[in-house]
Order: C-alpha cells, then structure tokens, then sequence
C-alpha cells in the first residue's frame, strides 16, 4: 500500500512540474508576441494592440485587423519591391 502511495505522489509531482513548465513556457511566448506587438507601432507609427494569448491588432481604415492579416494583405498589395 506504501509503495502505491509512494506512485501516485511521484505521478503528481510530475504532472505539477510539467503543468508549471507549459505554463512559463505559454507566459513567456505571449511576452514575446506582445513586447514584438508593441514594438511594431513604436517603429511604424501605426497603431496597435495586443490581445492576451490571440494575436496582435493593427489599426487600418477598415478597421482592426489581425497581424497575419494585415501582413498578407500588404504583400499581396504592394508586392515584391526589387
């Protein structure tokens, strides 16, 4: 019964450790992505805003439009610039 005791103490101190580990891991990658979103209106001027654990927002005449949006759009628009 000890030894099974023993088991199940080790499983959840795993699962602990492991949900803390995916959890710094997710806070740090929104860090990120915000800091980048914030840094993108400091270098353009555009404005932005990030929205936690989705995506980064930028301010157009249309609207907001998500990041990968708004990128697709420009290159299709402006195309390949040699």
């Amino acid at each position: 019964m000890d030894s099974l005791k023993d088991s199940l103490i080790t499983v959840f101190a795993l699962c602990v450790l492991l949900t803390s580990l995916v959890g710094v891991i997710m806070l740090t990658s929104n860090a990120v992505a915000s800091y980048q979103c914030d840094n993108y209106q400091k270098m353009t001027g555009k404005l932005t805003e990030y929205v936690f654990f989705d995506s980064c927002y930028i301010k157009t005449g249309d609207g907001w439009q998500r990041w990968d949006e708004y990128k697709a759009r420009a290159f299709t628009n402006e195309g390949v610039r040699k």
